[in-house]
């Protein structure tokens, strides 16, 4: 679970070379793994403010269903809103979603969202965004899309903006489903 004012950053460690020379710093990122079915690595409820996730590898498990790589959920309006969130230099592997934002109700706002520098590979939905009350500014994404797989899923969404998005789909004659899918914006 997530709470506001968080800052989620990769662990540094130093080579060898790093203790020989520590002018020059080498620094490996952080991978997580995620082994149970249906579960997130990171969940964000209602009321959360101000938190960047970035720097991770996140990883759906082998032979693991239904795993979110940061899910954010919740219900009502006012004072129950969540906002100001940056996700960056994040790669997402092997997840059934890798974002999924889901307003269980039409009023939830989960807004004033960065993602960029990121890369989504074989998640059977790289970004499901499920809330009219989202605002999203996304550039610099490389996709590599499963057979029958999607980029963007904007099942319910509204201002965005992207920028800068490469795709590719299967190595295989079966192709994805789509890079884009928009259903209500």
């Amino acid at each position: 679970i997530v709470y506001s004012y968080r800052t989620i950053v990769r662990s540094l460690r130093c080579s060898y070379l790093c203790t020989i020379n520590t002018s020059y710093p080498v620094h490996l990122s952080s991978k997580i793994v995620q082994i149970t079915n249906n579960k997130a690595v990171f969940k964000i409820g209602t009321s959360v403010q101000d938190v960047s996730i970035r720097d991770l590898a996140l990883v759906g498990g082998y032979d693991t269903t239904g795993t979110i790589g940061i899910l954010a959920k919740g219900s009502g309006g006012g004072g129950k809103a969540s906002h100001f969130f940056q996700f960056s230099n994040l790669k997402f592997s092997n997840f059934s979603k890798g974002i999924y934002v889901n307003a269980t109700d039409n009023v939830w706002q989960f807004d004033n969202i960065r993602l960029d520098q990121s890369m989504f590979e074989w998640c059977d939905i790289a970004v499901h965004i499920n809330s009219y009350n989202s605002g999203w500014s996304v550039t610099s994404i490389d996709l590599l899309v499963p057979e029958d797989g999607y980029g963007f899923y904007l099942e319910r969404s509204t201002y965005s903006s992207f920028d800068l998005i490469i795709g590719n789909g299967p190595f295989s004659e079966n192709y994805a489903a789509a890079l884009f899918y928009v259903k209500d914006h």
